[in-house]
């Protein structure tokens, strides 16, 4: 699937749980089986599935992971991570559902530098 724009202007009809996922260097549809993960980092394919921060040495290769379970898709960090409103999720975080619809989340990189990842 090619990806322009935001995905905060919302994404092609698909079925119910399936997974938009965009960040500057690219795009994934994924739709929702039990037990599916997807990585994303600033690694490279097998490693992850999506890349973020690849140029961005603070970003972890493997800097989360999205995990779908219970009829719906689990946040799990590896590296740092902030949803909106500033709400941080760590390493020692437990695993965050996420609700349907647009979720921005923010990976922390090199100085001021946060790289964006769209859901």
């Amino acid at each position: 699937m090619r990806f322009s724009g935001s995905l905060a202007r919302g994404v092609a009809p698909t079925g119910p749980g399936t997974l938009h996922a965009r960040t500057v260097t690219g795009g994934i549809e994924v739709p929702p089986r039990t037990g599916l993960t997807v990585r994303f980092g600033r690694g490279e394919r097998p490693d992850v599935d999506l890349g973020v921060g690849v140029d961005d040495l603070r970003v972890s290769r493997r800097h989360g992971q999205l995990t779908f379970r219970g009829r719906q898709w689990w946040l799990t960090n590896t590296g740092q991570l902030r949803l909106p409103r500033g709400r941080m999720v760590h390493v020692s975080s437990e695993p965050v559902p996420l609700a349907p619809g647009y979720t921005p989340l923010f990976v922390r990189g090199a100085g001021f530098r946060e790289h964006l990842v769209e859901l």
